[in-house]
C-alpha cells in the first residue's frame, strides 16, 4: 500500500472557483481529485471535494457521491485524518450497500482496509483488503487483481505471516509486469524490500529498494520515493553505510514535511535515531525518537508509535536510565501486542526482557 507528484499546490489564501459549486464544478472538483489524490495534494483534494460532496448530498446523486466520498477518504487518511477519513469512508460504504454497487463497494472496502493499516489495525485490514478482493476478482481484471494482491501482502507482512505475504508479492509483481504498470511494480518492489528486510535478507532487501527506486525514479511521485529511501536507509544502515542512510532518511523526512505526513515523518525519524544510537550519539537519537513519538501519538499512527516507544526504551538503557527504559519498554510491548504487528512485538519483548535483566 502506498499511494501519491510534483505540480505546485494552490496557495494557502487564493480563492478556488468551486467553493459553492454547481453541478459542472462539482463534476469538475470530482475529476479533479482524481489527480490531485495521486500526485499528493491531499489538502487540495479535501478543498475541491468537501464543497463537491456537499452538492452531490444535496441534489440525491448516490453513484457519484458514493466516489466522491471514497476520493475524500484517501485524501484525509494520507495527510492522516484518520478519525474523519473513517466517518466518510463508512457513509460512502453505507451508500453502495444500499444502493447495490458492488464495484463501489470493493473499492471503498480497499479504502477502508487501507485505513485501518494505517493505524495499525492489520485483522480487520486484511478482512476488509480480502472481501474487496473477493468482489473484484469476479470481474478477471488482471491490474485490479495485482493491487489486491499487494494491498494484502503488506498486512499479512505486519502480521509476521512472511510465507503468505512473499506469495501474494510475487503475484503483485507478475500482475504489474504483465499491464506494465511502472508505479505500481516500483510499490510493489519497494513492499517485497521492507519483507526481504524484516526476515534479515539483507542482500535481496537491498536489490529491491534499489530497483524499486528506479522504477519509481521515472514513474512514481515524491511519497513513493521519499518511502523507498527510508527502506534503502534502513538497510544501508544495517550494512555500515550510516553516512549514506543518514543522508537517505534526511532527504525523506524533508519531503514527508513538505507533504505533511506525520505518519511517513515519525518513521523516518525513527530511523535517523537508531543511526545516531549505533553511532553512540544517544542524547541525540532520543530527541529523534521523542520528536517520532510526537508524530505517531497524534494521527493515532500506533504501528510507529509503538517502534518510537520501543527505541527510546532502548536509548534510556544504553543511557544508564534503566527505570525509564522498563517502563517505556513495558508500554511498547502493550502497544505492538494491540496491533498485531508480530515483528515489532518478539522486538519490544526481547528489549524488555534484556532491560529488566540488567535493572535488576
Amino acid at each position: 500500500m502506498v499511494v501519491r507528484r510534483t505540480s505546485e499546490p494552490a496557495g494557502r489564501g487564493a480563492p478556488l472557483p468551486y467553493a459553492r459549486p454547481g453541478r459542472g464544478a462539482a463534476q469538475l472538483a470530482y475529476v479533479l481529485a482524481q489527480f490531485l489524490n495521486p500526485e499528493c495534494h491531499w489538502q487540495e483534494a479535501r478543498a475541491v471535494l468537501e464543497p463537491a460532496a456537499a452538492h452531490w448530498s444535496r441534489t440525491g446523486n448516490e453513484p457519484v457521491l458514493c466516489r466522491a466520498l471514497d476520493h475524500l477518504s484517501t485524501a484525509h487518511t494520507c495527510a492522516g485524518h484518520y478519525p474523519q477519513a473513517t466517518r466518510i469512508g463508512e457513509r460512502a460504504r453505507d451508500i453502495a450497500r444500499r444502493s447495490g454497487d458492488t464495484e463501489a463497494e470493493a473499492e471503498i472496502l480497499r479504502t477502508l482496509g487501507t485505513l485501518k493499516w494505517h493505524v495499525g489495525d492489520h485483522r480487520s485490514a486484511l478482512s476488509l483488503l480480502q472481501r474487496s478482493f473477493a468482489i473484484r476478482k469476479i470481474t478477471g481484471d488482471a491490474w485490479d487483481s495485482a493491487r489486491g494482491h499487494n494491498n494484502m501482502a503488506v498486512t499479512l507482512l505486519f502480521l509476521g505471516e512472511h510465507e503468505r505475504a512473499l506469495e501474494h508479492f510475487e503475484k503483485a509483481v507478475s500482475g504489474f509486469t504483465a499491464t506494465d504498470d511502472h508505479t505500481s511494480l516500483g510499490k510493489t518492489l519497494n513492499n517485497t524490500g521492507d519483507l526481504y528486510f524484516r526476515t534479515g535478507e539483507l542482500k535481496l532487501a537491498r536489490r529491491s529498494f534499489e530497483e524499486a527506486l528506479k522504477f519509481l525514479d521515472s514513474s512514481g511521485n515524491r511519497y513513493d520515493r521519499a518511502t523507498v529511501k527510508g527502506g534503502l536507509a534502513d538497510v544501508l544502515a544495517s550494512c555500515g553505510e550510516s553516512a549514506r542512510a543518514l543522508q537517505l532518511h534526511e532527504e525523506a523526512l524533508a519531503e514527508f514535511r513538505a507533504l505533511k505526513d506525520p505518519k511517513s515523518e515519525a518513521d523516518m525519524l525513527i530511523g535517523l535515531g537508531e543511526v545516531l544510537r549505533h553511532a553512540g550519539e544517544r542524547e541525540k537519537a532520543v530527541r529523534y525518537f521523542r520528536a517520532a513519538l510526537d508524530n505517531a501519538h497524534a494521527p493515532g499512527a500506533a504501528h510507529q508509535e509503538a517502534r518510537a516507544t520501543r527505541c527510546l526504551g532502548e536509548t534510556y538503557g544504553d543511557l544508564g536510565r534503566s527505570e525509564d527504559a522498563v517502563a517505556l519498554l513495558r508500554t511498547a510491548v502493550r502497544l505492538a501486542d494491540r496491533t498485531q504487528d508480530a515483528s515489532e512485538l518478539t522486538a519490544a519483548e526481547n528489549a524488555l526482557h534484556r532491560a529488566a535483566g540488567e535493572h535488576h
